[in-house]
């Protein structure tokens, strides 16, 4: 789906993207939390996406929900790059 990521993002605590699936978990967090953060780029921008599945393919990093999602869901936001 199209648009913002709803949820707010939780990252480790440096503020950073959790490197591992794992460290997300192990924060304490359930699989129902966890988010994978992919980028794929295009000629004029970024695409960001935000996935509640296991991912390892232009993976930028972990984050976590504080809700628990009970299906499928992700979001995909677009980014432009500057000329």
């Amino acid at each position: 789906m199209e648009g913002a990521f709803p949820y707010e993002e939780i990252k480790d605590a440096d503020g950073n993207y959790f490197q591992r699936y794992q460290d997300v978990l192990d924060a304490g967090f359930s699989d129902a939390q966890v988010w994978t953060v992919i980028v794929t780029d295009e000629d004029r921008g970024l695409w960001i996406t935000y996935d509640n599945g296991y991912r390892f393919v232009n993976v930028l990093g972990y984050v976590a929900s504080k809700e628990e999602v009970t299906g499928d869901e992700c979001y995909d936001e677009w980014v432009e790059l500057d000329d």
